[in-house]
């Protein structure tokens, strides 16, 4: 029985062992593919990763610029106005905006319109008391000139009355004497 199991037993003995070598290789490489696998999602993880810091940092530099050359813009225009000069305007870009800065340009557009109009105004009634003062010192000229006349006449009447005294005087003399 031994003799007839022996070649039996070593055939299986050698179909386990190729069987557990067949293994070892698929095992071993199945371990080799995941290994690459691991590596290849961690570089691209860290790909990933790195592209996705580079975009926050783009999209931070845009959304600072966009906030930050219009509010330099406002500031320019304040300054200005700070300065005297009312000439200068917000620009349609920041006006149309439906942000807190539009709304910046906005109240700022406003308030240097209202100066204009205020300036305006002020120069209106500047001119206008300009020519009141105008009128009101001709008026003050022609009264001056009508007292210098009445000033002129007092003067001859008080020396005609004092004429017409002193030949009354002399005329109530002689008929005195």
């Amino acid at each position: 029985l031994y003799t007839a199991l022996r070649p039996v037993s070593d055939a299986l003995g050698k179909t386990i062992e190729s069987l557990a070598a067949e293994n070892a290789e698929n095992t071993a490489l199945l371990v080799r593919n995941d290994l690459e696998r691991a590596l290849f999602l961690k570089r691209f993880m860290l790909a990933a990763f790195v592209v996705g810091v580079l975009a926050a940092l783009a999209m931070t530099a845009a959304i600072s610029k966009s906030i930050t050359r219009p509010l330099a813009t406002v500031v320019d225009l304040l300054a200005r106005l700070r300065n005297g000069d009312i000439s200068g305007d917000a620009p349609e870009s920041l006006l149309s905006r439906g942000d807190e800065i539009g709304a910046l340009a906005g109240a700022l557009h406003d308030v240097t319109s209202d100066l204009r109009m205020q300036i305006a105004a002020i120069k209106e009634a500047a001119s206008s008391l300009a020519a009141a003062s105008a009128q009101i010192l001709a008026s003050v000229s022609e009264v001056a000139a009508s007292s210098e006349e009445t000033a002129v006449a007092v003067v001859e009447t008080t020396a005609t009355r004092e004429e017409l005294r002193t030949s009354a005087e002399m005329t109530s003399k002689k008929s005195r004497d």
